[in-house]
């Protein structure tokens, strides 16, 4: 039995050539050409036209690649679409395929490609990344990966990152002003990139896996179907909550209701997933809808729903215990029309590149981690299966922006889709080796540039962003260049950079002093502002912050004189309390401890091989950070670990339960920064405390091992595993920062 997959071609009777894959001596894939589907239009869609069925003309086949040639022939749009197909493996369990088209005789095609994986034969069940026993349908999970179980072998279909097979995973947008929650958007991109048979084909020995790369579906248009609702039929029960259950299928669902309530209403659409269980499928983030009594307030929106697997769905409307009710509930599903959006361009070749796994597991957990390695494996991507994780997770995180503008879009995860946020990108982009995406994105965020200077927190797409501020986003869009720079020798726009640099000294230090005063926090903790009394000049992270723009702004070539450069950093010194033996995170809240206070610090080791502290500095911070488990607090009380109630330094309205979110919870890349700060410093038992969080980020959860937006430190506190932290992209910077800890050969880490 030989435990790794290679490539058989097989001729039939008819003289069809087959693709076959083997793993253990068994026909695991029948990769046919004929499961490849193109459909092409012209450039004013006038004309449409489907290409299947191909043959293969022509196998060249040598060591390192096997290629299948075809041609096809469209007689009416008088062109002819070169069609290759190559097969490469990659090692024992991944197979990459590489689908390239080329035509030379009109100026505009728009196309999609179907490609499908077939088995060898019927397998016992399917599979996702987020299901173990998938039963069919369209696919959005947090990470796209699909396949089907035989005799204990997982073989799955993956895919290269958005921004370069163009495909998003974006389904909404942010809503028009004054409204609620996100809302499905009218043509949409990719809803069918991933889909499993459903029970019923399977009955029907139809079994495939099937991504879906370039087509749109436009919801403006085609059938309208409403479904029978009796607006009698109520579930009621004493939480002020009316369940309506209903039989949902994949798709674009256009809901009307009215309501009265003497307190706000929310909505969302639950999935049963066992008995008596249930999970938000739809309408993620529709609270808080105002509502009245004196008179009927109409809800009208949309969603687009995925992973409905035909079982039993619930629309939930909650609203207020003593007086609640709603009339006039209908529901239309909207069959939209599908086009392809994507670009055959006269003369330039179109690359699609796919991989197939195979690999033996036992399971969830199995699947969730193999998927990431072998995808990183695919992608070239060197290192431990740690580090491996990080990065399929933020190349899945990145994709292109719409149908009309496939620049590049990096997104935090799935949750917070479909905004880039300035420092997720920042973060996510230099802690990788793109040359091309890192100047994309890096010009995206330029474009936002205002008048002043400043650059936007937010890139949103089908709707605008005036959030431009006097965060950290200019200070690290500086930085952004300085690296590009050194890095790949990207020349910046000097005025750019000098309008961004003067409006960071007009925000943050119009007196020149090298004291920063700011509204904001410049750095991850968000959740802290100063409006009520003018700026703050309370907090370290900012002056530090500052310090490493004033450096990073002279090395560009912008005129900083040293003793400016000298007042910041001194001014970053002057947060060490002697008294109590750490860098203070805030004058305000002296009992308050970061390891994201020493982001700077980090940046300046990194950039210049020059910290802005010192090694006493340094080692007394890092040993007052509480430590739960291997994983310490991002922001915490230094006595306490956890902050109480209000008794905190952040704004009033924020609070969270012990060791969640940024009351003690514990956020990998700022933690293994600090640490690397540690080991530049040569406190080398900080290269143990690197190895044991990159663990826990991975194996802290047991079934999901994945990046996350944090982990919480406090595992009895109910309801602390959020859903939505799951598969988190800045985290691949953990990289870059191991890295400058000089530890990236030698950290095994698994």
């Amino acid at each position: 039995m030989i435990n790794k997959v290679s490539i058989d071609i097989e001729e039939n009777s008819k003289g069809i050539h087959i693709i076959n894959f083997i793993y253990e001596n068994k026909v695991i894939v029948k990769d046919d050409i004929e499961n490849i589907r193109i459909t092409i239009e012209n450039e004013d869609r006038s004309y449409r036209e489907i290409i299947e069925n191909l043959s293969i003309d022509n196998i060249e086949n040598n060591q390192e690649e096997i290629i299948c040639k075809c041609k096809y022939k469209s007689i009416k749009l008088e062109t002819e679409i070169e069609i290759n197909i190559i097969y490469k493996i990659i090692n024992e369990n991944l197979i990459e395929k590489r689908i390239l088209l080329k035509q030379t005789n009109i100026p505009f095609l728009y196309y999609s490609i179907e490609n499908s994986i077939v088995p060898g034969e019927n397998p016992e069940r399917y599979w996702s990344f987020d299901n173990i026993d998938n039963k069919g349908g369209v696919i959005r999970e947090v990470f796209p990966a699909a396949g089907y179980m035989m005799d204990g072998i997982y073989v799955g279909l993956l895919t290269d990152a958005g921004h370069r097979n163009y495909w998003t995973r974006n389904i909404r947008r942010r809503p028009n002003f004054g409204n609620k929650g996100f809302t499905a958007i009218r043509e949409a991109c990719d809803v069918n990139l991933y889909r499993l048979p459903k029970l019923i084909e399977r009955e029907e020995e139809k079994h495939y896996v099937k991504i879906t790369l370039g087509q749109l579906v436009d919801y403006n248009y085609g059938n309208r179907v409403e479904k029978n609702i009796d607006n009698e039929f109520r579930y009621e029960n004493n939480e002020g909550n009316i369940v309506i259950p209903l039989e949902f299928e994949d798709g674009f669902y256009d809901v009307y209701f009215e309501h009265k309530s003497e307190s706000n209403i929310g909505i969302q659409i639950l999935k049963e997933i066992a008995e008596g269980q249930t999970e938000i499928n739809g309408f993620d983030y529709q609270e808080d809808i105002p509502s009245s009594m004196e008179e009927w307030t109409i809800f009208n929106d949309q969603v687009i729903l995925f992973n409905t697997e035909d079982k039993r769905s619930f629309i939930q409307i909650k609203g207020s215990i003593k007086n609640f009710s709603i009339k006039n509930f209908r529901i239309i599903k909207v069959n939209g029309v599908e086009k392809p959006y994507h670009r055959l361009m006269q003369g330039q070749i179109s690359e699609k590149r796919l991989f197939i796994l195979a690999k033996r597991m036992d399971c969830l957990r199995d699947i969730r981690y193999y998927s990431q390695i072998l995808l990183s494996d695919g992608l070239g991507f060197k290192g431990n299966d740690y580090e491996k994780i990080l990065y399929a997770d933020m190349q899945m995180l990145t994709w292109i922006t719409s149908a009309n503008d496939f620049s590049p879009l990096n997104v935090p995860s799935i949750n917070y889709a479909p905004d880039m946020y300035n420092r997720d990108s920042f973060w996510s982009i230099i802690g990788i080796n793109d040359k091309e995406l890192s100047e994309k994105i890096w010009r995206k965020w330029g474009s936002t540039q205002n008048e002043l200077g400043a650059i936007g927190t937010i890139i949103t797409p089908y709707m605008g962003s005036l959030e431009v501020k006097g965060n950290e986003a200019t200070c690290e869009w500086i930085w952004w260049a300085y690296i590009n720079k050194v890095k790949y020798g990207i020349e910046p726009d000097i005025e750019k950079i000098k309008k961004a640099y003067d409006y960071c000294i007009n925000e943050f230090d119009s007196d020149k002093d090298g004291i920063v005063k700011s509204h904001f926090v410049l750095g991850q903790n968000d959740v802290q502002t100063y409006f009520d009394y003018g700026k703050t000049t309370s907090l370290s992270v900012n002056q530090g912050v500052f310090a490493v723009t004033l450096k990073v702004a002279k090395a560009l070539g912008i005129e900083v004189s040293e003793e400016y450069i000298e007042k910041a950093v001194n001014g970053y010194r002057g947060f060490y309390d002697e008294e109590r033996g750490y860098l203070l995170n805030t004058l305000d809240y002296k009992d308050a401890i970061s390891v994201g206070d020493l982001m700077p610090e980090f940046m300046a080791l990194w950039l210049f091989d020059e910290g802005l502290l010192n090694k006493d500095i340094v080692k007394n911070t890092l040993e007052k950070i509480p430590v739960i488990d291997s994983c310490a607090t991002f922001i915490g009380h230094v006595n306490k670990k956890y902050f109480s109630g209000n008794d905190s330094p952040f704004d009033s309205k924020f609070s969270w339960t012990d060791g969640v979110y940024y009351n003690g919870g514990s956020w990998l890349r700022e933690e293994i920064m600090a640490y690397a700060v540690g080991v530049r410093y040569g406190l080398n038992q900080y290269k143990d405390r690197i190895v044991n969080r990159m663990e826990k980020e991975i194996n802290l959860i047991k079934d999901d091992p994945v990046s996350h937006e944090f982990l919480p430190t406090d595992l009895t506190q109910e309801g602390c595993l959020w859903k939505s932290i799951r598969v988190f992209s800045w985290n691949v910077f953990a990289i870059k920062a191991i890295e400058v800890a000089n530890m990236k050969e030698n950290y095994e880490g698994d």
